[in-house]
């Protein structure tokens, strides 16, 4: 496909949505929006989702691993692949499990305050009508049943809605119920089997086509603080930069994500619950 015609296709591609632009130039999406307002996440989201599925086609990214420098959330991440990898710990004693894992985001709320238990039922009865909202619906099922974990339910500064709990989190469906099941039973590692992705790029190194199949995965980049932020293909990445930490990958490795640049710095899941100490980003210098 030409030039030209990419960029045809991808102007097409997005011309339902009005705060999101394209440079032929860096070969980047912009998020045009100053903050993270609902209608930008939003946006921000299906555009993500479309490039995930691979239904817009975009020249290929010049990005080398060495450039993607990293937040708090994936640092995480990577920081599991080495101290269970490489340190050969349990999983449940990184600082992975026990944080980053753990904590959902259920975006921004500024109209709820909440103080009381009470107002936390209200909102995540409200949140979990959605249909496709099926994190908030398995956090409503769950404090149902525990109104505990209601306390694991915070607001920050910013007005981010976190929750902190090892909980099961599931669509609606047996099918969904009795997959949760056995993955628990089992003790299914919560890195999602990272060392899978680990050895086979060990064994037969990173082929290109990884970055698009199945799903392509989707970078987001903070101006606010000069880093990036996986938004889909994080344990890809982190397995990268793992195994570019203890030398199998080189610096110059290319990563065919597209990138998505917005102004704002963290946002949803790539901030840290309230109070969590995690050293993780300090370890690695990307």
């Amino acid at each position: 496909m030409s030039e030209s015609n990419y960029e045809k296709d991808i102007l097409k591609s997005i011309q339902d949505l009005p705060i999101i632009e394209y440079s032929k130039e860096k070969n980047i999406f912009y998020v045009t929006a100053s903050n993270p307002s609902k209608e930008a996440i939003q946006q921000l989201y299906k555009l993500a989702h479309r490039l995930r599925e691979n239904l817009i086609s975009i020249p290929k990214s010049t990005l080398r691993l060495d450039e993607i420098d990293t937040g708090y959330r994936d640092r995480c991440l990577q920081s599991y692949c080495y101290d269970t990898l490489y340190l050969n710990k349990s999983g449940n004693d990184t600082c992975w499990e026990n944080n980053a894992f753990i904590t959902k985001s259920l975006g921004r709320s500024d109209d709820i305050e909440l103080h009381e238990n009470d107002n936390k039922m209200l909102l995540l009865e409200k949140l979990s009508k959605d249909p496709k909202n099926f994190v908030s619906q398995s956090i409503l099922r769950e404090t149902k049943k525990n109104p505990y974990l209601l306390d694991s339910l915070i607001k920050d500064d910013d007005g981010f809605l976190h929750f902190k709990a090892d909980i099961v989190y599931r669509r609606k469906g047996i099918k969904s119920y009795l997959k949760s099941v056995i993955r628990r039973s089992l003790k299914y590692p919560k890195g999602k089997n990272i060392s899978k992705i680990v050895k086979s790029i060990s064994l037969l190194g990173w082929d290109p086509n990884l970055a698009k199949i199945p799903q392509s995965g989707v970078l987001g980049f903070s101006k606010q603080l000069g880093k990036y932020q996986v938004i889909h293909g994080k344990h890809r990445l982190a397995a990268l930069k793992y195994l570019n930490s203890i030398g199998k990958v080189p610096n110059s490795l290319i990563v065919n994500y597209p990138v998505i640049s917005y102004d704002w710095g963290s946002w949803a899941q790539f901030r840290k619950y309230p109070g969590t100490e995690c050293n993780c980003s300090e370890l690695w210098k990307n």
